[in-house]
């Protein structure tokens, strides 16, 4: 048996100018095992793993379609485009995430402002988001897309988030992304119907959830 997280924390503490790891990873032999195999096969790039691999992510998910793309940056970039996000248009995210989950944003144009955290679990707060809703909703600037952001292995509060959505949802430019720091997922209300995007970056610390 490995020694605990815990445990790795406390050996590296008691090192003289020691920096704490900034994650940690489990590698097995099968992992090296199928990079090897791929090294070894026709295709570097493309090919039948990565067919093999989103229709796995897609099946995991419950969802009709799953995209491999190079990173969490260029998936966020992907979906913000396939929203239709534009000049013009608000994107609002939390300001305890990666860069991407604004950047995403300025890629299309469109206009960045971030939602306040919970000093509790540093994810987005949703008290401060319900009262920057209602005030934009006052004001005509509500946002077209939401993106809140999980932090370290902690989720936001979704279901808030969603029942903030149904209202939201109602109106016409309105839609809300929650994004997480690396595993990010999306929501989007077209026409009355719900469909859905989730992104994730194969990343230790940092998942992404995004409603639109």
């Amino acid at each position: 048996m490995g020694e605990s997280a815990q445990e790795e924390t406390q050996r590296w503490r008691s090192v003289p100018g020691a920096i704490l790891p900034y994650g940690r990873q489990t590698i097995s032999d099968a992992d090296i095992a199928a990079v090897t195999d791929a090294l070894r096969s026709d295709w570097l790039t493309q090919g039948p793993n990565v067919e093999e691999f989103e229709c796995k992510v897609a099946e995991r998910c419950g969802a009709k379609h799953a995209v491999a793309v190079s990173n969490g940056t260029a998936a966020l970039h992907v979906a913000m485009q396939s929203l239709g996000l534009k000049l013009g248009d608000r994107l609002w995210t939390s300001p305890n995430t990666f860069a991407a989950s604004a950047n995403c944003a300025r890629f299309c144009g469109a206009d960045v402002d971030f939602v306040d955290i919970d000093p509790r679990t540093y994810n987005m707060s949703v008290e401060a988001l319900a009262a920057k809703l209602e005030a934009s909703e006052r004001d005509g600037t509500l946002p077209t897309v939401v993106v809140p952001v999980h932090f370290s292995g902690q989720p936001c509060e979704l279901k808030v988030i969603a029942k903030l959505a149904d209202r939201l949802w109602k109106m016409p430019r309105m839609r809300l992304v929650p994004s997480t720091r690396r595993r990010r997922s999306a929501i989007a209300h077209t026409a009355g119907s719900p469909r859905s995007v989730s992104i994730r970056s194969r990343f230790s610390r940092q998942v992404k959830v995004a409603w639109w």
